[in-house]
């Protein structure tokens, strides 16, 4: 990855903050109610199966998801080709980002407290294994960067800043005519962007 100076330091630093400080606790928040909800909801009363429906669930949605990315993708080139396709795509993305939170959310939970059940149960032990088995398969694997995948990109936009290692144009993309330039959804699609 190339590193690049920022064009503009203080569009970068709100950027930042406000990817650091809002946008990633929503995430956070997200995630934690997600995993809330199907403690309460799904088998309540029987924490065994809960825990392998979610994982059974979550495994069969991931591999549904991989197996239908080529239509999927497919599709999305033909809703970014059409005129004045922002908001349908924009739809479009944010249906299949939700398809893969539900899923991920499931296959995680599951995942996750059947690990601490039936692998290591010591949660000192089980932490230090999994943080050094998993930061092995990732450095190997040549994917350690996502561990620490920070920043945010407004959905319908290229995830790669450009001007940094972290997609943090948030602002810039979202809120440009209130702080910086003026935009609307045709210019997005066009690309006019100014940082």
């Amino acid at each position: 990855m190339k590193w690049t100076q920022p064009r503009s330091v203080i569009k970068y630093i709100l950027d930042s903050l406000l990817t650091q400080y809002v946008i990633m606790p929503a995430t956070i928040v997200s995630w934690r109610s997600s995993l809330t909800l199907l403690d309460i909801f799904l088998f309540p009363n029987d924490w065994m199966l809960s825990n392998w429906t979610s994982l059974v669930i979550g495994l069969a949605g991931s591999i549904l998801l991989f197996a239908l990315e080529t239509p999927l993708s497919q599709l999305a080139n033909r809703i970014q080709r059409m005129r004045h396709s922002y908001w349908l795509r924009l739809l479009y993305e944010d249906a299949i980002y939700f398809a893969v939170f539900a899923a991920e959310s499931l296959l995680w939970r599951g995942g996750w407290n059947l690990n601490v059940l039936f692998i290591i149960t010591d949660p000192m032990v089980g932490g230090w294994v999994n943080i050094s088995v998993g930061s092995v398969l990732l450095l190997s694997l040549q994917l350690f960067s996502y561990a620490s995948a920070c920043g945010c990109a407004r959905d319908g936009q290229d995830t790669i800043a450009g001007d940094a290692i972290y997609a943090t144009k948030y602002l810039r993309h979202y809120l440009p005519k209130v702080f910086f330039l003026s935009l609307s959804p045709s210019s997005v699609e066009r690309g006019v962007l100014n940082d």
